[in-house]
Order: structure tokens, then sequence, then C-alpha cells
């Protein structure tokens, strides 16, 4: 009777946990009844101690039944010593059993029936298995040894040679088996095989030497393996075969390239088992309950092990196959498929226009051939012959194998005409592009003129083509038509790149170019930086201050808000606080109107008007006013045969001021728009730089009189109300005059007059300060009226003997005079008290 799977699982389910080794009646059995039965081993014994014979199993009533030579047992068993049983089955085998020392536990085996005492060992040598032991040995050797499964496979394993799988018992023993292999590399089978074998208790190694397979593992695993091994290891000769297949169009290198890179590719379906099932569930052909018989995936095991090569001859243009038949079948299938005429009917056609450039349609729609596909550098439009080309710079293609003709499209510029050349197809494509593209555009639709009535046409150019991008001005017609062969992708970023701005000086107008669809974006843009500015006009009043006693020296600039609270502002230059202010002349104006302050200051006989320019200026355009006069000096002297040549220059000494105001609608945010009706709420924010060259004295050189000219600058920035005044200062001067008193009469006398007259040096400082007042011009009133008002003040200071407006140019570059700066010459000096 065979064991089943059955009774493997319920014997291997119930192993119970380690009892003692053996019953104390098990123990007393007498030593001689295993004499016979123990030849020497190598692994320790466990000895029988001396005690009296008790019960044993095999004496059970039907436990044991002979039938003929062969012996049939009953395993069933209820908790038993596993070592116990198996000393049953020594003595019933007639066989010494060497049990290793550790060995311990329980076993339950459910059998329906007798089996035969072979089967019934197979059956133990299950549970050993599933406790990490094994059997070595055989029935017949007369000795079998119980060992550690890692120490197993190198302790008396039986050795076999062959590679017939039936020779091969079937059952769970130590195995090592010696597997001559013929027609394919042991090497390689080896490595494939490997992940077969159990990695801790088996091996499978392989000589080279002799192309032999030596495996060592359970006699039902190498079973397993030498069957695999006798499948694989066959002549493939005899089942290949040669084939010569001759092409007709596509080119034999690449077809073969192309077939071999098809059948080298791997294959799926690779099987992956589990190296941790155990028992049950194990997969097809490994024994249930056998530790590490699975492994992760088996690489090249279930591929197809056939050997096959395929050779381009190419004089003949064909293709030499050389595998099975099936393999040979699949190549001429797609052979077949791939050596077709990709060229048919390859035409050549002539396309006139009439009204676009030939040149320029011909490389336009060269570009469109040339765009690689997909990606972001995609061309627009699409064709049907497009998938077939690249530009050359990202692709490569396999040359011969297509035998695809590119489409090309060249220019005839004598006839104006263009020559296509394609399949019918992509001719009659080109010729419906061509139509569409061969027609009187109305250029009024992309092209227009915008005139600009206030801002400057080269300066609203520069900003459009940054915004635009700046690189589209030579472009052409057909790049709105086509967009960029390379570069940014987006319709409305390429609408942006199609525009081109043109300025016109003569008459301020920008011409732009662009497709329709952008030209309400451009009219829009136009308008908002056409806008017309505010306008500033600035009151300048360029005054010298003699310095006394009565007058503060050392003020820069000051000016003081109306507004509640009252703020001065000011730089501190050895000014203690504004109370000083209040003592002598004050450098600071409270009020709006200048020329009251400037007939009060003139009033006083130590001040002199020398300026009063007035300057109108653009919202944030710089202004500037210089006043002076240029002085002749020696540059350098050139030697010649009629002697010494002086070569002269100029040097300006002036005083050179410069404005950039900025119009905001309060000292902390920009609204141009806002507080219309409100001056009071208007700031002018102000940039100033001034600069002061003087005549401090005169050299002589070379017999010719050089200026010793001194230079002050002085720069800033500050924030005005609308039509308040700021002082500037702080250029102080000192020069050094000659003071003559002599008695009436005796003075004039001769000889003894020096005696009634004397000549002093007095040293008197002047002050430079010039004063600003901006004003914002919102219309045509508020022109007229600072107009008016301007004109009154230059009247008014023309009487005292100073400068009319007739001196002054009023204008946005510069507004300047030839009047002369106070210079080291004699000041004017108050009328000589009585008796001087």
């Amino acid at each position: 009777m065979k064991a089943t799977p059955l009774i493997a699982l319920l014997m291997a389910c119930c192993v119970g946990t380690a009892l003692p080794r053996a019953s104390a009646e098990e123990q007393a059995a007498p030593a001689a009844a295993a004499a016979p039965e123990a030849p020497a081993a190598a692994a320790p014994v466990v000895p029988a101690a001396p005690a009296p014979e008790g019960p044993r199993p095999e004496d059970e009533p039907g436990r044991v039944q002979q039938r003929g030579d062969e012996t049939l047992i009953d395993m069933s068993f209820d908790k038993a010593d596993l070592v116990t049983v198996l000393r049953m089955l020594g003595r019933l085998a007639k066989a010494t059993i060497a049990i290793d020392a550790e060995l311990t536990g329980q076993v339950t085996i459910a059998s329906t029936g007798r089996i035969p005492l072979r089967e019934a060992f197979e059956i133990v040598n299950s549970v050993l298995q599933v406790k990490g032991y094994t059997m070595v040995g055989r029935l017949g050797d007369g000795v079998i040894k119980v060992l550690p499964e890692k120490e197993a496979a190198t302790s008396g394993v039986t050795v076999a040679t062959g590679k017939r799988a039936e020779d091969i018992p079937e059952h769970d023993t130590f195995l090592t088996q010696i597997v001559p292999v013929e027609f394919i590399d042991a090497q390689r089978i080896a490595q494939e095989l490997k992940p077969l074998v159990a990695a801790d208790t088996g091996s499978l190694v392989a000589s080279s030497s002799t192309n032999h397979l030596i495996i060592t593992d359970t006699a039902s695993n190498v079973k397993r393996i030498v069957s695999i091994v006798s499948e694989l290891d066959k002549d493939q000769a005899n089942v290949l075969s040669v084939e010569v297949i001759k092409l007709q169009y596509a080119d034999a290198q690449s077809t073969a390239t192309l077939l071999t890179q098809l059948f080298e590719q791997p294959r799926t379906g690779q099987v992956r088992l589990d190296p941790n099932q155990r028992g049950g569930g194990s997969p097809p052909g490994v024994p249930p309950g056998v530790p590490g018989r699975a492994s992760p995936t088996v690489p090249g095991l279930m591929q197809a092990k056939e050997e096959f090569k395929i050779q381009a001859d190419q004089r003949t243009n064909s293709i030499i196959a050389s595998a099975s038949k099936e393999r040979i079948e699949q190549i001429q299938q797609i052979v077949k498929a791939i050596d077709v005429n990709l060229e048919p009917d390859v035409r050549v056609q002539v396309f006139e226009l009439k009204f676009a450039d030939a040149s320029t349609v011909a490389q336009e729609i060269n570009q469109i051939l040339e765009q690689p596909q997909g990606g972001a550098t995609s061309s627009r439009f699409q064709f049907p012959w497009s998938r077939s080309y690249d530009s050359g710079r990202n692709q490569t293609r396999v040359q011969g194998l297509t035998g695809l003709k590119e489409n090309i499209i060249v220019p005839d510029v004598r006839n104006n005409a263009l020559v296509a050349t394609g399949t019918p197809e992509n001719l009659l494509q080109v010729g419906e592009l061509i139509a569409k593209l061969d027609v009187n555009a109305p250029l009024t639709d992309m092209m227009r003129i915008y005139p600009l009535e206030n801002a400057n046409a080269e300066d609203v150019e520069n900003t459009l083509e940054r915004a635009f991008g700046g690189q589209n001005r030579s472009r052409g017609f057909f790049s709105f038509l086509f967009g960029r062969s390379s570069g940014q992708s987006g319709a409305a970023l390429d609408i942006l790149q199609d525009i081109s701005v043109e300025s016109d000086e003569a008459t301020n107008s920008l011409v732009v170019t662009a497709p329709p669809q952008a030209h309400t974006l451009v009219e829009e843009m136009v308008r908002q930086l056409d806008k017309p500015k505010q306008q500033v006009f600035i009151e300048v009043a360029i005054v010298d201050v003699t310095l006394d006693n009565t007058t503060r020296l050392g003020v820069e600039w000051s000016w003081k808000t109306e507004g509640q609270p009252q703020d001065t502002i000011g730089t501190d230059f050895q000014i203690k606080n504004s109370q000083d202010f209040a003592e002598g002349m004050r450098y600071t104006v409270v009020g709006k109107e200048l020329n009251a302050v400037l007939d009060a200051l003139m009033e006083k006989h130590d001040v002199r008007v020398l300026s009063t320019p007035h300057v109108t200026t653009t919202d944030n355009v710089r202004a500037t006013v210089e006043i002076g006069t240029r002085y002749p000096y020696v540059k350098s002297i050139s030697q010649n045969a009629t002697g010494q040549i002086p070569v002269f220059d100029w040097y300006d000494i002036t005083v050179n001021l410069q404005v950039t105001p900025r119009i905001k609608t309060s000292l902390g945010a920009d609204d141009d728009d806002a507080g219309e009706n409100k001056r009071a709420d208007r700031y002018i924010q102000m940039q100033i730089q001034q600069s002061l060259a003087e005549l401090q004295g005169q050299v002589q050189q070379l017999g010719f009189t050089s200026p010793i000219v001194g230079s002050r600058t002085a720069n800033t920035t500050v924030s005005v109300a609308d039509g308040q005044t700021i002082v500037i200062g702080g250029m102080i001067r000192e020069s050094t005059n000659k003071v003559h008193k002599k008695v009436p009469f005796l003075g004039d006398l001769p000889i003894v007059g020096s005696l009634f007259r004397s000549t002093d040096d007095k040293v008197s400082n002047t002050e430079l300060l010039v004063f600003l007042t901006p004003h914002v011009l919102k219309n045509d009133r508020d022109i007229q009226a600072l107009t008016d008002q301007a004109r009154t003040r230059t009247s008014t200071l023309g009487k005292h003997g100073t400068l009319t407006d007739a001196d002054v140019k009023v204008g946005n570059a510069v507004a300047g005079t030839d009047a002369t700066l106070p210079t080291p010459a004699p000041q004017p000096q108050p009328a000589k008290p009585a008796g001087e």
C-alpha cells in the first residue's frame, strides 16, 4: 500500500513539541538487542540504557504484518516519541539508526492501513525534514544516519552517476548525482538551474573540464533537476533550418539588425516561487514540506533555448536565417510585412505664384517639413508626410529601411514658381497650402501706423520691443503664418513674438506689423504709453548775499510746510535748532510768494539777484539751468619755425543746476490721477544736482595768464509741496577788498595828503542762494497764469538793475545767460561816515 500525500500532511501537522527522549520502559531495553544493528557511525549514537525490556510498539497486536518477503506496518501514532519510532523502524528493517543527540519531540500520524516498511521510512523522513533533520543512507546499506540537513550534504551522502531521471529513487534522502552534459554548456545550465536547489542544504556546480553537473540535494529534487537537464541537453543541429530570404525594397543589413534585436529581447512569463513555502501549497514539482525548494525569479529558464543566427548579404540584398522551422516561419512573416515599396509614384510638380515671393514661401514650407515632431518646438501645422522627417538635430533615421524620399520644395526665382517633389498625396497637400498663401493679402490688417501725440516714437518702440521679445524685426511676412522654426511654445507667446515695431522720427509714429488679432493689444499698449505727461514749471532765483553780523552763516537749505502740524526739514550745518532762524536772516520760505520774498531781499543793499530763470519740463524729465561766463586760458603751446604758438581753450565758470522732478500725490504714494483739484495734496520730488565754478585768482605761466578756478558740488533729493519754495545755499565765498579812508580836502593835498588818508583790506563773505519753486501744470490755464506771473516778476527784477527775462532762455534742456558771477573785483561799498 502506497503512502498518500494526505498521510504526510497529517503527519507534518501533528508533530508536537519536544518531550523527554524516551520512556523508562524504552530506556530499559536490552543492549544486546540493538548491538547487531549498530555499526560504527560518524554521528553520535544514542546508547540504550541497561534496563528491563518493556513493551515495544511493534509488539502491539496487529501493528506489524508479514506478507511474503514484504513487511507491512501500521503507522498510526498519537504523540509518540520520535526517537522511539525511529528505533522501531530500525528493528523492523534490521538496520542500525544513528540518531543525533539533539533530536527530540513527538509525532502524531494517522494511517488508514498498513504500508510497506520503505514507505514508512519516507514518512518519518518527511517529519524529520520539518524539524530540520534528514536521513542519510539506504535500507540496503544496513546503516542510516539522522543528521541536521546542513551536515547531511557533506556527510556520507550516496553518490550516483547518470542523466536518466527514472533511475533516481523517489524519496527525500540526500543524494549526490553526477550528470554528464553533451550538447550545451554545463556552466551556463548550472547558473540557470541553481535557483532550483535549496541554498542552505543543497548545491549545484559545474565541471568545466568534463562538462558535467554535480547536484547534491534530496533524491526527489535531484530527480526533477536531472529531468530538466535531459530535456535541454539535445542536439540542436537536428532541428535547425537555414533559409535565404531575398529582399526587394528593404535594406538587408538594416533588416538583419532589426530582426536580431527583436528576437534577442528577454521574454516574460518567468516563474517566481516563494522560498519560505513549507508543507501544503508547494509549487508544482516541489516536494511538499521540503524547505528551500522554491527560489526567486529563475532568469532564462523558461526562455526558448534554440540557437538562431541572422546574417545580411549586401551583394544580393538578402538575409540568411538559421533557426528552427517555427522561427523561420516567423522571420518570413516579418520580412514580408516590412519589405514593401514605400516610394510609390514620386512625382515632380511646378506651382506658379501670382502674389507671394517664391523664395520666401519655399523657405517657410521647408522649415515646416524639417520640424521634429512633439515637444515644445514642434510645428503648429501637421501634415501627413511630416511623421517621416526630422530636423536632423534631435533624431537619427535608419537609412535604407523605410525607403522614404524627402519632400523638397525648390524656388524658381526667374519664373516666381515652386518646384515640389513628393507623392501625389503630399503634393496635393502642398498645393492646397500654396493656394492659401498665394493670395493678395490685405496688408492693412497686418500693418498699421500709430501716430503719437505725447510720447517719443523711438522710446515707445524700444519699450514695445523689450515687451514683445525683441527678436522678430527681420523674420518677414510669413513668420506670422508659420511661427518660429524653434523656440518657446504657446499660442499667446507666439503671437507676442510675431510683432515687429519700427519708429518713424519724421512723423513721430510707430509702424507695427503683427497678426490681426495682436493689434488690439498693441493699440491698448500704445494708448497707455502715449498719455500726456504732466508738466512742472520751476521758478529759479539765484541770489548773491553778502554776509554780515545780521545774517547767519553756513545754512545750506531748509523748507517748512504750511499744514498742521508744521514741520521744518533741513540739513544740519552748525544750526542749533529751528528757533535760531528768528535771529538775523532766515534761509527758509514759509509761503508761496517767491516774488515778495525776493522784493524783501533786494531792499537790503547787501543782496543781489543774479538771475531768475524759469524752466518748464515734463514729469520725470531732467531740466538744466546753467548761468555763467567762459574764460579763455592757454591750454598748450606749440613750437614751429616762426616761434611759439599758444593754443587757447575756454573754461566755463558757471552755476549749473540740474533738477529732475517727479510728481507725487503725497509723500508716500504715487497716484497721478488723484487730487485733480487739490494742489496742496500734490508734492514734487526733486532730484537736485548743483555745481558752482568760480574764479578765485589768476596765475602767470609762460607769459600768459591762467585762471584759478574753484568748484563746489552738492546733490540732494527733496519733496516739496506744489507751489512751495525751497532754498539751497551754503556756497560761501570769501573775498578781500581794498578800503580807502581820508579826511576831506586834506587827504587830497600833495605830499602831506598821505598823512590824512589810509588804505585797509576788508574781508567779506558772500553766499550764493538758489530758490526753487515747482508748480504742477494740469491744463492750459495753469500754464498761462504762471507765464504771466513770471513775466511780471522778471519785469520787477529788471527795475533793480538785474537780469531781465530777455536774458533767460526757457526750455526743457538749458536755461542760462551770460551773466557774470561775482569775482574778486572790488565790491560796492556803503557811504562813508562823516569824518572819514
